[in-house]
């Protein structure tokens, strides 16, 4: 007899969802002057030098490919864990009973080589 996997109910995955929501909204509101200067030095009036912009737009990018390539990183390693997992033997119908008897011919000694 197969029991089912536990699975989460709907509810847990709507509150989980809205609490992610609301960290998103919360975290975003903290933009002051600095943050959006991108940390870099300067002032509230102007910036320090003529190369500033430049390299403001250099440093938001280059985290900008950061982040897309991190996404892509993670949801390719979650695919992976999900395509390739390990089923439980008899599940998946393809190869189950011939990879039991490789298993038992490396496992077990033959009976004429017994002494």
């Amino acid at each position: 007899m197969q029991s089912k996997p536990p699975t989460r109910a709907p509810r847990a995955i709507l509150r989980i969802a809205a609490i992610a929501a609301t960290v998103a909204v919360l975290a975003s509101g903290c933009a002051t002057e600095t943050v959006k200067r991108g940390y870099l030095p300067g002032y509230s009036d102007g910036e320090v030098t003529d190369q500033t912009a430049g390299i403001r737009e250099l440093w938001v990018g280059s985290w900008v490919a950061a982040l897309a390539v991190g996404l892509l990183t993670w949801g390719l390693m979650l695919w992976c864990v999900a395509a390739y997992r390990k089923r439980a033997l008899g599940t998946s119908g393809r190869g189950d009973a011939r990879d039991v008897e490789v298993r038992r011919v490396g496992v077990e000694v033959p009976e004429d080589q017994k002494r």
